[in-house]
């Protein structure tokens, strides 16, 4: 994608179509997740377009700061973090379930509140583990270091 963007710029645009998805077959094991997950964040190393270093590091940064202020506010109970909580989770809800609707998906709220504590982690485990790890794919190591 990124070469056919380079060679034809503004020729790439997302679709926001209920047409437009395209469903594949889930992977087999928590261990083929992983490797794929591990590959896909991998790719940022060698990514050419600073923009998406950016995005990364931004996104592994948010993850840690929601974390954090999750602790801070289990350890303190503070009322300034419930309130900021509390919003964040209404604001991500209503944009989740309107996402979810635009693509005739059911929005499971349990589901969403339990991804609240395990998103972080997801993300910031494969984040920087995939900057260490070397990583499987179709049965064989890969990696992108270069």
């Amino acid at each position: 994608m990124r070469k056919i963007l380079n060679k034809y710029p503004g020729s790439i645009t997302a679709v926001n179509s209920f047409d437009s998805i395209v469903s594949t077959q889930p992977l087999t094991s928590i261990h083929n997740f992983f490797q794929q997950r591990l590959r896909w964040a991998g790719k940022w190393k060698v990514n050419d377009s600073l923009l998406a270093k950016v995005l990364a590091f931004f996104i592994l940064l948010v993850q840690l700061a929601w974390l954090l202020m999750l602790l801070l506010f289990l350890f303190t109970g503070s009322q300034l973090l419930m309130i900021i909580i509390g919003m964040k989770l209404v604001l991500e809800g209503i944009f989740l379930w309107k996402i979810a609707q635009s693509f005739k998906q059911q929005f499971d709220i349990r589901a969403f509140l339990a991804l609240q504590i395990l998103y972080p982690l997801y993300v910031i485990s494969v984040g920087v583990l995939a900057q260490i790890k070397s990583y499987q794919w179709k049965d064989r190591p890969a990696s992108f270091y270069r």
